[in-house]
């Protein structure tokens, strides 16, 4: 697994007055240009990997579409992707008609065992990359994706929840990402209605997930937990 996504590199490792060589795994990342009916939207620096699974999930994240049924033809060649989406009326990534209206209750301990599903050896292999993970009301990990983005994280973990046609609604979104606005708007998107990171929340995080009606749960340990919106989507 570390091969697909690291390189090996010689350098000198120097310590107070040691100094001598290693071999370091060193995160691998790759441009990739992104074109949607025949014109260019972004590009993306990203793990070179589940492509396909990236574009759809980040189409639907960033609002481009509403949903995977407006997604014609998804081409990967290379550093380019190809997509063909069905012409939008209102732009999809209106914010005014979103809200997360679902009413599935988590129990605190599923959460809590769960972050245990961000531990990745690539991670601790190069320090340089970010998981993402889908988790069900059960606690059982459906989907898990890495990669050196923490955005492309979830847009491909998304991404392949779509293609099995996962029930979002009833998921729960882990991340090792800090929750800016952007990264909580793409849960917003997919329909999910609880995210879990073990790190921080940016003040614009914590806005969107209490304007949009998703509860936010920041620096998840095994015992801990802070609840920073929405509390009640959580049996606590």
């Amino acid at each position: 697994m570390i091969k697909s996504y690291a390189k090996t590199y010689n350098a000198l490792a120097v310590k107070n007055s040691s100094i001598k060589e290693v071999e370091v795994s060193v995160a691998c990342e790759k441009a990739v240009e992104l074109f949607v009916n025949n014109k260019h939207l972004v590009s993306i620096l990203t793990t070179p990997n589940l492509l396909e699974e990236l574009t759809l999930g980040f189409l639907v994240c960033e609002g481009v579409v509403k949903s995977p049924e407006d997604i014609i033809s998804i081409d990967v060649e290379d550093s380019r992707i190809m997509a063909m989406i069905k012409e939008q009326g209102k732009p999809a990534s209106s914010h005014q008609d979103m809200h997360i209206a679902c009413d599935t209750i988590f129990e605190r301990q599923v959460i809590l065992d769960s972050v245990k599903y961000l531990e990745s050896e690539v991670y601790h292999t190069t320090r340089g990359t970010h998981a993402a993970c889908i988790v069900n009301k059960q606690g059982e990990c459906k989907k898990r994706l890495i990669d050196v983005g923490r955005h492309n994280a979830i847009d491909k973990v998304v991404g392949c929840a779509l293609y099995e046609h996962l029930d979002l609604c009833t998921h729960f979104l882990l991340s090792t990402g800090r929750q800016s606005a952007s990264m909580v708007l793409k849960a917003v998107r997919a329909g999910i209605p609880l995210i879990v990171t073990n790190t921080a929340p940016f003040n614009s995080g914590i806005d969107a997930a209490d304007q949009y009606n998703i509860c936010l749960v920041c620096f998840a340990e095994p015992d801990y937990m802070l609840i920073t919106t929405h509390p009640e989507r959580i049996k606590i």
